[in-house]
């Protein structure tokens, strides 16, 4: 098949779109301000607002379907090839990957999560002929590797001690500074973010690398309907996890009295994928024009994704703005960006058939330069 006209499925598309927004709401906090900042107990009405609607409905819930899709996309990516074939072509996307992630990291976000993917990734294509049942068996270890990881991590961030006043104001001023403290102050910080990443985004990212490749064998996002039908056999199992772990995250995270916190992340394990899996339900039903705007947005995510923290680091290090805003500020601009990332998205694919990064990667990936532009026929 001729890589350049590979047929797309909107639901994936749509799904992808709809993460993309979650995720610009949970990165760009990282993006505006150093941790610890803004303390809980000086929270005003808007920003304490802001936090709970992200620990309830967003918090380990984007990721997990991007992942997911990116389980999916293996599946894609290697039917109707030949073992070499798939196999040098998906070990060039990863290494483009893991390039555009160290390029990212170092330039604009410290959390990147292009970089896990193309290490995950090599750990998917090692299951790539496992059959389902083991398949899903790796995903379920995954998942229950994420309780341990998320209780590592909320001891290092209640065990820690906080950045002093000092350290905090010199990292305001360097992200304030010219473009050569910026890229010093974000390289000081990179490391940092290595732990967390770890902990937080890899066991559940390759449980949803599982079960995305298990999706995409059964066909499950060719049509909504065969996502609908699962959800539907498993709905109150789902809304029962979603309910509880989110909910017991919410209630131990706030539930603090001097010198004693109870450990609310281990229940992500099992509220960030439950309320996740039930989104991607929602997003089935979805249609009419905001289906179709979020088909655009994902038609282009590689390009969102980055496009994001290209805006952030434009607005709050560009303009001067880091540390500035809370909490609540910083979800309204979130959706701007992302709504404005989508609109140029629409714009940039009636005259190119990929984004410019999509472009790229696939470049890169095939071993020669496909072609960008419309012809007449597709634009008519």
């Amino acid at each position: 098949m001729n890589p350049a006209l590979a047929p797309r499925r909107a639901y994936a598309d749509r799904l992808r779109g709809f993460a993309l927004f979650g995720i610009c709401l949970v990165n760009l906090p990282f993006i505006a301000l150093p941790f610890g900042t803004i303390s809980p107990e000086a929270l005003g009405l808007a920003d304490a607002t802001a936090l709970l609607i992200s620990a309830l409905f967003v918090d380990a819930k984007f990721f997990i379907l991007f992942s997911f899709l990116f389980g999916f996309g293996f599946s894609v990516q290697t039917a109707g090839r030949t073992p070499d074939e798939a196999r040098r072509s998906f070990l060039r996307r990863l290494c483009g990957l893991f390039g555009l992630g160290l390029l990212h990291g170092l330039l604009l976000f410290p959390g990147d999560i292009l970089t896990t993917y193309a290490l995950l990734g090599l750990g998917l294509w090692a299951l790539r002929d496992v059959s389902d049942r083991a398949l899903h068996r790796c995903a379920v270890l995954a998942l229950l590797v994420a309780v341990p990881a998320f209780t590592g991590l909320e001891y290092l961030v209640q065990t820690l001690p906080p950045p002093s006043a000092d350290a905090q104001t010199a990292t305001i001023a360097a992200y304030r500074g010219s473009l050569a403290q910026i890229l010093g102050q974000r390289w000081q910080d990179w490391p940092e973010t290595v732990p967390f990443i770890l902990l937080y985004n890899w066991p559940m990212a390759f449980a949803a690398f599982c079960w995305g490749l298990i999706a995409g064998r059964r066909g499950l996002l060719s049509a909504p309907e065969g996502i609908l039908s699962l959800i539907h056999r498993y709905r109150w199992g789902l809304w029962v996890g979603a309910a509880f772990g989110n909910g017991a995250y919410v209630l131990a995270s706030i539930a603090t009295v001097p010198n004693d916190r109870w450990f609310g992340m281990p229940f992500l394990a099992l509220g960030g994928p439950c309320l996740a899996i039930l989104y991607a339900g929602w997003i089935a039903r979805l249609d009419g024009r905001i289906a179709r705007i979020l088909e655009t947005a994902g038609r282009v995510s590689l390009s969102h994704y980055l496009g994001q923290s290209l805006c952030a680091v434009l607005i709050f290090n560009g303009l001067g703005l880091y540390a500035e805003l809370g909490y609540g500020g910083l979800a309204v601009i979130s959706v701007l960006i992302a709504a404005g990332l989508t609109g140029l998205g629409s714009l940039w694919l009636s005259v190119f058939r990929y984004g410019p990064a999509e472009w790229l990667l696939r470049c890169w990936t095939y071993g020669r330069w496909l072609p960008i532009r419309r012809d007449a026929a597709e634009t008519a």
